[in-house]
């Protein structure tokens, strides 16, 4: 990430240099009041601060956010490899159209358990949305007499997901085709929150033909 600061007046002649002492930031190279900042790898993500020192005196700061970028469905589904996977920061950088059906939440999907496991960490859509979400949908309602586990595209929320629209394929509860039936809780974004959701928009599109 490249960050650049504004000093009024300045003079060429002064020396600059960007410093952290964060344990996220692996490295800071800088050319003047211009500085390129790089992750540490193993990374969790969150914010750290940058500082910028002119001639040894600290003279402001710059908070940034560490992200892992998400810009496809596996890369949603592999924040469940592993427990220290869900405590991490994620940044969406392009629109999702999922094209899988799922029995279970995309993130803590829980197939024994209600709520197993929580997503703890930051889930920043960026703006960018999540399509064609099928929410518990099965080819036939005859199979799943016990329905699906707590459907959302984060089962559980205990951290933060923000920035974010998500919008559901067309459901037609009832018809033999597409029918979904959710055995304990349901939301598009998240089927249990404990957590923050905040600026998200979720569009349902449902029909009941009775």
């Amino acid at each position: 990430q490249q960050i650049t600061a504004k000093v009024t007046p300045w003079d060429e002649s002064l020396n600059a240099e960007w410093v952290s002492s964060d344990n996220m930031i692996a490295s800071v190279e800088y050319d003047g009041l211009t500085a390129t900042v790089t992750a540490a790898e193993g990374c969790l993500g969150g914010e750290a601060i940058i500082s910028l020192y002119v001639e040894g005196i600290e003279v402001g700061y710059v908070v940034i956010g560490v992200y892992f970028p998400i810009s496809t469905e596996q890369d949603i589904i592999d924040i469940n490899n592993s427990d220290q996977a869900l405590t991490c920061w994620y940044l969406m950088t392009n629109d999702i159209r999922l094209e899988n059906v799922y029995e279970y939440s995309l993130v803590t999907r829980n197939e024994n358990e209600a709520w197993a496991k929580a997503f703890s960490g930051v889930f920043d859509g960026n703006g960018y949305t999540i399509s064609n979400f099928r929410m518990g949908e099965v080819a036939d309602a005859g199979t799943t007499a016990n329905g699906t586990w707590n459907m959302g595209i984060i089962g559980y929320n205990t951290g933060v997901v923000r920035n974010l629209r998500v919008e559901t394929a067309n459901y037609n509860n009832g018809s033999s085709a597409h029918v979904f039936n959710i055995r304990s809780s349901g939301g598009a974004i998240a089927a249990r929150n404990g957590g923050t959701i905040e600026n998200c928009m979720a569009v349902v599109d449902m029909v009941n033909p009775e």
